[in-house]
C-alpha cells in the first residue's frame, strides 16, 4: 500500500490526520483545510466589509452583558402577574405543608399572608448564606420565594422549620419567647 502525502504541506496521511470528510482521493490533511478556511473566512469578511471580532476583556463583556440584559428588558417586559402567582403558588404549598397554622399554641393564626417560616434553633441568617453565600454587601441571597422553592425541593423538612405567624417570629427573634396572650378588650 503506498502512502500519501498532503499535496499542500507534505505531510504523510494517516487515519488521524486525514480531512476525514474528503475522500480518500484527496490528499490534504486536516490542518491544511483549517488552514484554507480561515484564510477564505478572512477574504470573504474583507470582501465584504466586515471587520474581525474584537477580543474583550473580562469587564468589557460584563459591560456588553449588561447593555444586553437592559435592552431586553424594554423590549420584553415580564409578566409579573404571572411571576407572582408562581411565586405565591410555592409560598401557599409551603405554608400547607408545614400544617397551615401557626405552631404557638397560644396564637392559632391562620391567615397565610401573616405566616411565615422559622429556623427552630435560630440562626436562619447563617443557614440562608450557607445555602447561597453572601453578595458583596454582606447580604444574603436566599430569602423569600428562594428559600420556599429549597423547602420544597428537599422535602419540606419539619427537623430544625416550622411555621410561626409573624408577630410570634418577630417576638421569638427579639425576646426569646412567644408574646404574651392575647387580652380580651373591654370598653370602659
Amino acid at each position: 500500500m503506498e502512502t500519501k502525502n498532503c499535496r499542500k504541506c507534505g505531510v504523510v496521511l494517516m487515519d488521524e490526520n486525514r480531512a476525514p470528510y474528503l475522500s480518500i482521493n484527496q490528499c490534504i490533511c486536516h490542518n491544511c483545510v483549517r488552514d484554507y478556511a480561515r484564510q477564505w473566512l478572512a477574504r470573504r469578511r474583507e470582501k465584504l466589509g466586515i471587520l474581525p471580532k474584537k477580543k474583550l476583556t473580562l469587564e468589557e463583556h460584563k459591560e456588553k452583558q449588561k447593555v444586553r440584559r437592559l435592552e431586553y428588558r424594554k423590549t420584553h417586559p415580564p409578566d409579573l402577574a404571572r411571576v407572582r402567582a408562581y411565586h405565591q403558588g410555592i409560598r401557599e404549598e409551603v405554608i400547607a405543608a408545614y400544617g397551615g397554622v401557626c405552631a404557638n399554641t397560644e396564637c392559632g393564626e391562620t391567615r397565610s399572608e401573616i405566616l411565615t417560616i422559622d429556623h427552630i434553633n435560630g440562626g436562619g441568617t447563617q443557614h440562608r448564606i450557607l445555602l447561597s453565600g453572601k453578595t458583596p454587601s454582606g447580604k444574603s441571597r436566599m430569602g423569600g420565594s428562594r428559600f420556599y422553592s429549597w423547602l420544597r425541593k428537599n422535602g419540606f423538612p419539619k427537623d430544625n422549620f416550622r411555621l410561626l405567624c409573624y408577630n410570634c417570629n418577630c417576638c421569638l427573634g427579639r425576646r426569646g419567647s412567644f408574646p404574651s396572650p392575647r387580652r380580651s378588650v373591654t370598653n370602659g
